[in-house]
């Protein structure tokens, strides 16, 4: 259902931006070129002007004949015709006649031919009505012709006939300065037409290439998002009892990559639930080995003195080694929570050294070599978990050393580095364990297998100096002894605060 409703919107976005862009081109198109048809008209009508109000006396296309006194149409032999209010020597109003009438042409046909009443020019006098030889006709549009009059050009569009009449309206003074207008107009049947046919393939084409882009978009939108589909289905059957799954890939595109940063996550993920339950085995596995030992002490105790103080160190040193097993995993639940567990102080060298060797029996702390430096070295660290990785070094060493084996603890400056060495002659350890050794619950299979030790230890130490910024490695050999190392970082290198 999200795939659908995301491939839904994106196809209805996908139509929408383009069905705007068409609209908004398409009408600025439209707009455009509807101005420029109106300017064409409007200069067409001015052309006409200008040559109607053409200079007295110039000779005109054709030999106008006047027909008597007054009033009366020239000759068929021009564009057009004249009026005239006089005798001429060419006839009264006679085309091209020399008398000033001769401005007027092209206006006896106006009432003659309704179809040249568009097209040419007629002079309309102040009281709103143009003289022709069948008398009086009213001007096409009377407000333009007022407003005309009145010393203001004017166009505007008007109904004659039922036609649609786009009409110019100029200023013009008669022979006797009278204020009239000419007015000039244009049928605009052709252009109403062609408004017709751009809004009608605007709203054909518009619609038709809003749901071909929709159609194109729904394709794209399901070819494009088949392979979150897939992963979706195959997210859909990873669950904490089965987390072998993985996201199919293909090719090399963002989605693969995508897949593949989540795969890497559910690799974490199964490592990290592998480990826990590893853990809790282990830690159930090592809780009921004392717990045993306390059963089995507490049920058949004996009747005398001595076996009831044997099944009561029995329960004693089971118990203890239960609490040092609860502070280990309570050390390592802190860590892995990851808030805080640190309280950063600044100290140096001899003093966590000290803390540590505190934590040692003293009968074990007698054995150890510490070779510190003359200058104590500063330290920005918690001082107990310092010393809690540290001491677990020390225990781990001497546990493993011969009873009359010594063991070194050796401190040294390197660049921006303090060095912790602890060195033992232990049994070594293995090529094949060195890998695992910092391993929470791993055990060593061979010498020091029959240790009671819970594998922690070691676990805990690498917490503590990763925690810190630093590094814990070791370096043995089978038969001859481990070497130990931890590298902190000096005093203003590595800060941090804690609760």
């Amino acid at each position: 259902m999200i795939q659908g409703s995301f491939r839904l919107r994106l196809t209805l976005w996908t139509a929408g931006i383009l069905g705007v862009s068409l609209i908004g081109f398409t009408s600025a198109l439209f707009f455009t070129q509807r101005e420029r048809l109106r300017g064409d008209i409007d200069r067409d009508m001015r052309g006409m002007v200008g040559r109607f109000m053409r200079p007295p006396g110039r000779q005109g296309q054709g030999p106008g004949q006047g027909q008597g006194p007054g009033q009366g149409p020239g000759g068929p032999g021009g564009p057009g015709f004249g009026m005239g209010r006089g005798p001429g020597p060419d006839g009264p109003g006679g085309f091209g006649g020399p008398g000033p009438i001769g401005r007027q042409g092209n206006l006896a046909r106006l009432s003659a031919d309704p179809i040249r009443f568009y097209r040419d020019g007629q002079v309309v006098q102040a009281n709103g009505f143009a003289e022709f030889p069948d008398g009086k006709v009213a001007a096409i549009s009377p407000e333009g012709a007022k407003v005309a009059i009145a010393g203001r050009e004017d166009v505007r569009v008007v109904q004659v006939d039922g036609m649609s009449v786009r009409v110019l309206s100029i200023p013009f003074k008669d022979q006797e300065g009278q204020a009239a207008a000419i007015q000039v107009a244009r049928g605009l049947r052709d252009f109403e037409f062609w408004e017709r046919s751009q809004a009608t393939t605007v709203a054909l084409f518009v619609p038709i290439a809003c749901l071909v882009a929709g159609l194109g978009a729904w394709l794209l939108a399901t070819r494009g998002l088949r392979p979150v589909q897939e992963m979706a289905d195959a997210a859909g059957q990873i669950s904490g009892r089965n987390l072998s799954g993985r996201l199919p890939i293909r090719g090399q595109d963002e989605l693969a990559g995508l897949g593949s940063k989540f795969n890497e996550v559910l690799d974490r993920l199964e490592d990290a639930f592998d480990r826990q339950r590893q853990f809790t085995a282990d830690a159930s596995h090592e809780l009921r080995t004392p717990l045993t030992r306390i059963r089995l002490a507490a049920s058949e105790p004996g009747s005398e003195p001595e076996q009831l103080r044997e099944a009561l160190r029995v329960c004693g040193q089971s118990a203890e080694s239960m609490t040092r097993l609860v502070e280990q995993l309570l050390v390592l639940s802190r860590a892995d929570s990851g808030r805080g567990w640190l309280k950063i102080v600044p100290t140096d060298v001899p003093t966590v050294v000290i803390r540590a060797l505190e934590r040692l029996p003293i009968a074990s702390a007698d054995r150890i070599d510490c070779v510190l430096p003359e200058e104590a070295i500063a330290l920005d660290c918690d001082i107990d978990a310092v010393a809690r990785a540290i001491s677990n070094l020390l225990d781990n060493a001497l546990r493993y050393s011969p009873d009359s084996a010594r063991v070194e603890l050796a401190v040294c400056e390197v660049g921006e580095e303090v060095e912790v060495a602890v060195r033992d002659l232990g049994p070594g350890i293995s090529e094949k364990d060195l890998p695992h050794l910092f391993e929470r619950f791993y055990r060593v299979d061979e010498a020091r297998s029959g240790s009671t030790n819970a594998g922690l230890g070691l676990s805990i130490v690498q917490t503590i100096v990763s925690a810190h910024g630093g590094t814990a490695s070791v370096e043995s050999k089978f038969g001859q002894g481990s070497r130990f190392l931890l590298k902190l970082p000096k005093a203003n290198k590595f800060l941090t605060s804690g609760p």
